[in-house]
């Protein structure tokens, strides 16, 4: 990765720049910065699938637009993304990391993160690729974990959030976890009907998570 030898190796940084300067160019990009937004999705997976140091990716935050002397901006905007490939690893080292950069806690970042967290995970899940049954994990398990979230609240996060009002559920993923968590809920609550008061779980649109889901694999 380019981007991690600019990191690392402070002596290639500005060949590094104007290497991504040519070729967003090239591409017809109005900048670098809109060129590299595009690919922070599968820069970020493999940065931390080849565990290089999240501290590292700051050194090279102007490459991405961002000014150096404001990190927090920067782990702001690539949270979305990086959050649960972190999640997926398990890395909570790393975790902690971001909520001292954010100066939250971790179980309040991942609450305010938690729609693209369950958006890649729910298309994951219900892919192909290999981080399939770790996407179940950070389903039932991780994120309540690291969000500190009870499955109730976890299930009242997804209503809150990703709500689909009278189109029902679309995608299997869904299904399932609507599924689980209507149970859970008919058992902690007697007497409601499948006809409660709350509405189905929503899916996201399938370009929607085809697009965001391909750079997992």
């Amino acid at each position: 990765m380019i981007s991690a030898v600019a990191a690392i190796e402070p002596s290639q940084r500005e060949l590094a720049y104007a290497l991504f300067d040519s070729i967003s160019r090239k591409l017809s990009y109005a900048s670098r910065t809109k060129y590299l937004d595009q690919l922070i999705g599968p820069i970020l997976f493999r940065w931390v699938a080849c565990e290089v140091s999240l501290v590292s990716l700051l050194e090279v935050q102007e490459m991405f637009g961002f000014n150096s002397a404001k990190p927090k901006n920067f782990i702001e905007h690539i949270c979305s993304w990086l959050l649960l490939f972190l999640i997926l690893r398990g890395d909570a080292a790393d975790l902690n990391w971001i909520s001292k950069v954010l100066l939250q806690p971790l179980s309040a970042v991942i609450k305010g993160y938690f729609v693209p967290i369950f958006g890649l995970s729910i298309a994951a899940r219900c892919g192909t690729g290999p981080e399939k049954d770790l996407a179940e994990t950070v389903l039932y398990e991780s994120v309540l974990q690291f969000g500190e979230i009870s499955e109730l609240e976890r299930d009242d996060l997804i209503r809150k959030h990703m709500l689909c009002g009278s189109y029902g559920l679309q995608q299997k993923g869904d299904e399932h976890l609507a599924r689980r968590s209507s149970s859970r809920r008919r058992r902690s609550a007697p007497g409601r009907g499948a006809g409660g008061d709350h509405p189905p779980v929503c899916s996201w649109a399938r370009t929607c998570l085809h697009r965001r889901i391909s750079v997992l694999q």
